[in-house]
C-alpha cells in the first residue's frame, strides 16, 4: 500500500490533490492522509507516519500534479533501486536550500504553471533519467520506504515551520546510509 501524506491550508487545493491522487493511483491500494492547517510540517508528517499503513510513504505539496503515465508502477520500480526518491535534488548538499549546490550537482525536473502553460526547470542533462548518490531532494515530492521515515523521522524540535524540513530529513537519510535517487 502507498500512503500519500499532504499538508494543506487551502480547501480548493486539498480537494484537487485528493482527486489527483485518486486518478493516478486508481489501480493501486493507497490511502491519503490530508493534514489541514498543521502547526508545522515536521510535526504533521511525523503524526501522519504514525497513523499511516503503507510500506511506501509519499510526502507531496498540495499543488502537485504528476505529469507521467503509470505513476504507481514507476514509483515502485524506483523504490526497488532506492530507499528514497524525489523528482529533483542534489548530490552535494552544501546549504539548507538544495538548489544552492548549483550545476553540475542538480538533477531532475519540475514544471511550474506559468501563464500561459508551464515553465520547466530541467536540472539534469539528456539521458540522466535516474540518478543515484543523491543527498537531498525537493519537498514538492518525496517518496520513501517506511523504514526510512521510521528510522530518520522529521525533526520537530529544530524545524517548527514549513522550511528546510525536506533538506534535513533527506540529508539525515543519506547520512544514515539509505540510498537516495532522483
Amino acid at each position: 500500500m502507498i500512503s500519500v501524506i499532504v499538508c494543506s491550508a487551502d480547501a480548493v487545493r486539498a480537494r484537487a490533490i485528493r482527486g489527483h491522487f485518486a486518478s493516478i493511483l486508481r489501480e493501486q491500494p493507497y490511502e491519503l492522509l490530508l493534514l489541514e492547517n498543521p502547526r508545522s510540517m515536521a510535526q504533521a508528517y511525523n503524526q501522519a507516519i504514525a497513523g499511516s499503513r503503507g510500506e511506501v510513504l509519499v510526502f507531496a505539496h498540495d499543488d502537485l500534479e504528476i505529469l507521467t503515465c503509470r505513476f504507481a508502477e514507476r514509483l515502485l520500480r524506483h523504490l526497488e533501486a532506492f530507499d528514497l526518491v524525489g523528482v529533483a535534488g542534489t548530490n552535494r548538499l552544501c546549504h539548507g536550500n538544495w538548489l544552492q549546490s548549483g550545476p553540475p550537482h542538480l538533477f531532475g525536473q519540475v514544471a511550474h504553471v506559468v501563464s500561459p502553460g508551464y515553465g520547466v526547470w530541467l536540472f539534469s542533462g539528456p539521458g540522466a533519467r535516474t540518478v543515484g548518490g543523491i543527498q537531498s531532494v525537493d519537498s514538492v515530492f518525496i517518496a520513501c520506504k517506511r523504514k526510512v521515515a521510521e528510522t530518520v523521522r522529521f525533526d520537530e524540535a529544530n524545524f517548527d515551520g514549513f522550511h528546510l524540513v525536506d533538506s534535513d530529513f533527506c540529508f539525515g537519510a543519506y547520512q544514515t546510509g539509505f540510498r537516495l535517487g532522483v
